[in-house]
């Protein structure tokens, strides 16, 4: 079984390393799926939030409407 030098198994990594466009391309890539992913989870907290508050107003509507 031929040996595997700890070199060529970085190889890709340090040639990746030297080109910094390909980095640059990453880094833009992986904050504009972190902003989606912020936007995503606000969209569903902001959601879960108005149906709460929905369920509510509709009961105090109901317990208002049979006192009148």
């Amino acid at each position: 079984m031929p040996a595997i030098s700890c070199l060529s198994v970085f190889a890709p990594l340090d040639r990746f390393m030297r080109d910094e466009r390909g980095a640059v391309v990453v880094d833009w890539v992986l904050l504009a799926a972190g902003l989606v992913g912020l936007a995503v989870a606000i969209g569903v907290s902001v959601s879960l939030e108005a149906v709460g508050h929905a369920e509510e107003a509709g009961v105090v509507i109901e317990e208002v409407g049979d006192d009148l």
